[in-house]
């Protein structure tokens, strides 16, 4: 009841931000959908085709399997690292208890949007534009290093014991022998899960407008936006005239957790392994929190500090 409450209530105050704030809305979808179209199509679409290939043709090897999702995780990025856990899981390769510290590293952003837009363009290379990409993937490993601890010594991992959706539009259980083109089939359910991405980027870009609107200082408001939508904040950040190092562990922070909408994008694949969703947003958090730090030190160690 509580739940549907929440639920409801939200509706509700989302409709009457569509009404009141009808510009807001078409600003925030329009940048959403921008976003969706110049950066996550053409980074995500191709290793969608990939590594659905890799899996679909049984290219990689069978005892090997519990390592792909890191690999195609770390280098494509949202959601794919999740898909991959999914599929790793449903496939017995790897068990729940190791998926749950696995997803930190695996569900991250692509390199290619750490390297070149952030690093790059965002931050205009001021460090090494690959500094942000090792923070966020050293403090991946971390994060997952002090999960897997804790679920050892402290807690077992809270995990969804109901079976997994044998419908899932990326199901690697799928029989392909009916098919009669792989590609095709690969790349119409490529297709589908990029328009489920687009989705909740507009979805979340909408509420990142409104939090511009909030009587906030920069650098909150620059926060608050990166909490629901991560390129919405980091362009923030880049506008602000604000100390440098500042913008830089800022950014860690938020490509460390990767914002609402990354976790909403893999929140159906999540949940179809068995695991908790709300143990993996606080699991992001926590990375984010340690992405900042790692980024501090790193900042000091230059001596510009």
């Amino acid at each position: 009841m509580k739940n549907n409450f929440l639920l409801y209530s939200l509706i509700l105050i989302s409709l009457l931000l569509l009404i009141i704030f009808p510009d807001i809305c078409v600003d925030g979808a329009k940048s959403g959908l921008l976003l969706w179209f110049n950066t996550v199509i053409p980074t995500l679409f191709p290793f969608f085709i990939v590594s659905r290939l890799i899996i679909n043709l049984q290219m990689w090897p069978n005892h090997l399997f519990k390592f792909y999702p890191y690999f195609i995780g770390i280098l494509a990025g949202y959601p794919n690292g999740a898909t991959a856990v999914y599929e790793a899981v449903n496939d017995r390769k790897m068990d729940k208890e190791n998926a749950v510290s696995a997803l930190v590293v695996c569900n991250i952003a692509s390199p290619i949007f750490l390297i070149s837009y952030i690093g790059y363009s965002s931050l205009h290379e001021y460090y090494n534009k690959y500094i942000i990409l090792f923070v966020v993937v050293f403090g991946s490993f971390v994060t997952s290093f002090i999960i897997k601890l804790f679920y050892m010594y402290i807690k077992k991992p809270a995990t969804n014991v109901t079976g997994f959706d044998t419908n899932n539009i990326i199901c690697a259980t799928e029989n392909h022998s009916a098919s009669k083109n792989i590609l095709e089939d690969v790349i119409m359910k490529s297709c589908e899960v990029l328009v489920f991405v687009g989705a909740y980027i507009i979805f979340f870009s909408i509420y990142a407008a409104f939090i511009t609107m909030l009587p906030l200082s920069k650098i909150y408001t620059a926060a608050l936006s990166g909490l629901f939508e991560i390129t919405c904040g980091i362009n923030l950040i880049s506008d602000m005239d604000i100390n440098i190092n500042i913008k830089y562990i800022l950014a860690a922070c938020i490509t460390g957790f990767g914002g609402l909408s990354s976790a909403f994008q893999s929140r159906k694949y999540i949940i179809d392994a068995g695991l908790s969703f709300i143990n993996y947003i606080i699991h992001k958090a926590l990375c984010g929190v340690i992405c900042m730090l790692i980024m501090y030190l790193y900042i000091m160690t230059q001596g510009h500090l």
